[in-house]
């Protein structure tokens, strides 16, 4: 027969219990022995906790250190903002009155140039001349002060001839004052003081349009170029030789001189014509100047006397293409006409106003 073995069950809740109790048991033995560990290294817990207290009292005064630094900071900051803004008056204060400083110097040497000038010499001058740019594209304001130096007893009265020299598209060109002028601006510059004038002036510069003119009275500027009276040059330009003794022209436009030691004039240029379809067409900008234009179309230029060009006449003046007996007649006529159409036009209006009331 056979043998069995006698099991002794226990229940899960006391296999459980047992074993946090042995949990239990080696978490107590091992704090047990880390506070030995701690006497044995001379560790107490009342000064432990003393010192964090201590600890976290400096936390608390260096916290309320660091809002007080964060408080000078920005004290510090808004100081420096304010010695900033300070600094760049006080620099804009000191270059305003450099500037006045420098405007106080130019008027006493101003001033001592008429009362003392420095080389001592009396009399007109120039003391000052600029040229500065104006807000569109050629515009230049021209300001020019003159002085009577020494000599005060008696005005001093004349005209100023101004020319400006530069290059144009690698030409170099010079224009007098009156050729600078918007249209219908007065040419003269006069001046009449006893001790200084200053003047403000506007001048355009050219901008190498090409223009039109009947204007035939032809002179020399400065560079013995030929110009109108206006002082533009003409198209091909033309240069009169210095001590020429005279200048012809002739029909066809060739223009000639005579100079010293020579039996024969030479010439040194032609003088061309332009003609245009519709001559009416012709934009005029003044100083009895014109431009092309889709109206007019465009220029036929050539040789005077050939297709149809007319011819010139040196030391001539073109007379007047105008019948004055027929112009008369014409006005006349015009205004019978509009009286004739006027009393039409009475007449007719009266017409309707009595068939408006009568019928």
């Amino acid at each position: 027969m056979a043998k069995y073995s006698r099991l002794q069950l226990h229940s899960p809740a006391r296999v459980w219990a047992t074993r946090l109790a042995m949990v239990a048991l080696v978490a107590g033995g091992g704090y047990l022995v880390y506070e030995f560990g701690r006497i044995q290294a001379g560790y107490n817990i009342v000064d432990a906790s003393g010192e964090r207290q201590e600890y976290e009292r400096r936390i608390v005064v260096l916290d309320d250190e660091i809002i007080s630094l964060k408080e000078q900071i920005a004290l510090l900051e808004t100081h420096r903002d304010i010695d900033r803004e300070a600094y760049t008056d006080v620099e804009a204060s000191l270059t305003e009155l450099q500037a006045k400083i420098q405007e106080q110097r130019a008027a006493i040497a101003f001033y001592r140039g008429i009362v003392s000038p420095a080389d001592g010499n009396k009399g007109l001058r120039v003391q000052d001349l600029k040229l500065t740019r104006g807000k569109a594209e050629r515009e230049y304001h021209i300001r020019l002060v003159l002085v009577q130096a020494l000599q005060h007893d008696r005005k001093v009265s004349g005209k100023v001839n101004l020319t400006i020299d530069g290059d144009q598209d690698g030409v170099e060109m010079t224009y007098t004052y009156a050729q600078l002028l918007p249209a219908e601006s007065e040419t003269g510059w006069a001046y009449s003081f006893r001790y200084f004038q200053d003047f403000d002036r506007q001048v355009t510069l050219p901008d190498g349009t090409v223009s039109y003119t009947r204007d035939g009275t032809l002179q020399m500027d400065e560079t013995g170029q030929l110009v109108t009276s206006m002082g533009y040059r003409i198209e091909p330009s033309i240069t009169i030789p210095d001590n020429t003794l005279s200048v012809s022209i002739s029909s066809d436009g060739v223009v000639s001189v005579l100079e010293p030691g020579s039996a024969a004039p030479s010439e040194v240029g032609n003088i061309q014509l332009a003609d245009f379809i519709n001559p009416t067409g012709l934009q005029p900008i003044g100083n009895n100047l014109f431009l092309e234009s889709a109206a007019s179309g465009s220029p036929q230029t050539g040789t005077p006397g050939l297709d149809g060009l007319g011819t010139l006449v040196q030391n001539s003046l073109e007379g007047s293409n105008v019948n004055t007996v027929e112009e008369l007649v014409n006005m006349i006529e015009a205004q019978r006409a509009y009286e004739m159409n006027s009393k039409a036009i009475s007449t007719v209006d009266q017409m309707l106003q009595y068939a408006t009331n009568n019928l």
